[in-house]
């Protein structure tokens, strides 16, 4: 009895055992799956939540966009500046690389202001070149003048350097845009549109720049919207050359050679031919023009006037009264802007 007994308990207590872990796992796994849920469901966001992220997010993203955009704004506007104050820095250059010098004259629009950077620039499709550097023979033409000052200063076979020796300025490059029959190069600021160049008046020369909007408008507010001008012609006329001239001849009474001084040439009329560079329209070939300036009887000096910055060949010659003719050494003269320093020219008998 007592071992059927014994027999028997061990088997219910085992069953009993294995009932037992079984509802314990069982409820163990169910436990924890609920404590799961439970939990997910405290760490989740709610829908208000959820918007009010998002409304988080676009605030921050449209200050960001902002402040790239101005940024960026500032960075189009200062790069406008540095390119306009380049090319105002490269016109008005008075010492070696001087695009007056070379050309005598500023660039009148923008098709020519492209040659600041580059000999050979695009229009429509063609390759346009501006004039090479080169070394240009004067000739003495003008027919009021005596023949023999002519032949005397054309004897003499004097050239004058004019053309492109480029590049004159490295504040930008030029860009080329549009293709086939429409290619072209251009130069732009920095919100892409094209520089101009404007004279007013006649005499000043202005770069423009148009600002964010590509328009002008004098009534614009907001500075990146702002026309921007840059004043390139207040070195391109100086105030002129002030020429003080001697005279060595001889006396009829058989005298020594004489320097006749300052404040006595009381008989002879001076005059003075000025040889300055020209150019064609957009610069296709250079030559050079004469201008010739005679003083009233009995002055002592000569004054040139409306004379461009650089290089200019100045020859200075005389007639006594009595028809007896002298003549000074022709002289290269480097013009600079504002006033110029006096100039001793002595002249000899021809």
């Amino acid at each position: 009895m007592n071992g059927g007994i014994g027999c028997t308990a061990p088997e219910a207590q085992g069953s009993e055992a294995r009932e037992s872990f079984g509802e314990r796992r069982l409820r163990h796994r169910s436990g924890e799956v609920l404590t799961n849920f439970s939990t997910a469901s405290q760490a989740g966001f709610t829908l208000v939540e959820l918007l009010v992220a998002l409304v988080i997010m676009a605030s921050l993203v449209a200050v960001a966009s902002v402040s790239v955009e101005s940024t960026q704004s500032r960075a189009r506007a200062d790069k406008t500046a540095a390119i306009g104050n380049g090319v105002v820095e490269a016109l008005e250059r008075t010492d070696g690389l001087s695009f007056v010098s070379d050309f005598g004259r500023l660039p009148t629009n923008k098709e020519e202001l492209r040659f600041l950077f580059s000999q050979k620039v695009i229009t429509a499709g063609d390759e346009e070149e501006a004039a090479v550097y080169q070394p240009i023979p004067l000739e003495f033409k003008e027919t009021t003048v005596d023949s023999a000052f002519r032949t005397y200063f054309n004897d003499l076979h004097l050239k004058l350097n004019a053309g492109w020796r480029g590049p004159y300025s490295r504040a930008t490059e030029l860009n080329t845009v549009g293709s086939n029959l429409t290619k072209r190069s251009v130069l732009f600021d920095g919100w892409k549109n094209e520089w101009e160049v404007e004279p007013v008046d006649g005499e000043i020369f202005v770069l423009k720049s148009p600002g964010r909007d590509g328009g002008y408008d004098p009534a614009t507010v907001d500075w990146q919207d702002e026309d921007r001008f840059f004043d390139i012609n207040r070195f391109l006329v100086t105030e002129g050359v002030h020429l003080i001239v001697k005279v060595v001849k001889v006396f009829d009474n058989g005298s020594p050679r004489k320097e006749i001084e300052e404040g006595t040439l009381t008989d002879f009329t001076l005059s003075a031919v000025v040889f300055a560079p020209t150019s064609a329209p957009k610069f296709a070939t250079v030559g050079y023009e004469e201008k010739v300036t005679t003083s009233p009887p009995g002055s002592d000096f000569l004054d040139l006037t409306d004379l461009t910055v650089g290089h200019r060949m100045v020859f200075v010659f005389a007639t006594e009264n009595g028809g007896r003719k002298f003549v000074g050494s022709p002289r290269l003269l480097h013009i600079k802007p504002g006033v110029q320093p006096d100039e001793t020219i002595t002249l000899k008998e021809l």
